[in-house]
């Protein structure tokens, strides 16, 4: 069952969908206005947490091994299956390496995402952490697969670009 948000999770939530999306994709802001009522929520959403681990991934003052972990770690909390305190470690240790200030933001927006997520409704919470899974799958597959070397690099087989594609691209 669906749970009322409070006063302050429900400003949390005005913020996200304006200042913090806006921030990091003025076009998809724009874009969501249009969307059906039912769909802005969590379609807005799910950019904001793509965008999260998106961010994550491509942070380059990291080694890609640990970008991966954190991916992993950001994928179970996305699912529900991560701790409050794992939340706020991610957030500290990741938040002061970014250097764009709405990424940085958003990175701190984190805990707020994940309390809007437990609130969706539950086919479009499901709906949102499938997606999420997916992404976050393709982001650590394209980390293992070409980490952090410039070098130009191919997948072994037809199959796992087939997959990579489907992962990274939809």
């Amino acid at each position: 069952m669906q749970e009322v948000m409070s006063e302050r999770s429900s400003a949390s939530v005005r913020r996200l969908q304006t200042a913090i999306l806006r921030s990091v994709s003025r076009s998809f802001y724009l874009s969501i206005r249009f969307l059906p009522a039912p769909l802005r929520d969590p379609v807005a959403l799910a950019y904001l947490l793509a965008r999260t681990t998106d961010t994550v991934a491509d942070t380059p003052r990291i080694s890609g091994t640990l970008r991966a972990e954190t991916l992993q770690t950001l994928s179970k909390a996305i699912q529900g299956k991560a701790s409050r305190s794992v939340v706020v470690d991610l957030v500290a240790s990741f938040a002061p390496l970014q250097q764009h200030t709405a990424e940085r933001t958003l990175v701190e927006s984190l805990p707020d995402c994940l309390e809007w997520l437990d609130h969706l409704d539950i086919s479009d919470r499901v709906d949102v952490r499938a997606l999420l899974e997916k992404i976050t799958q393709g982001q650590m597959l394209d980390l293992k697969c070409f980490g952090d070397t410039a070098e130009i690099a191919a997948l072994p087989t037809a199959a796992d670009l087939d997959e990579y594609t489907f992962l990274v691209a939809g």
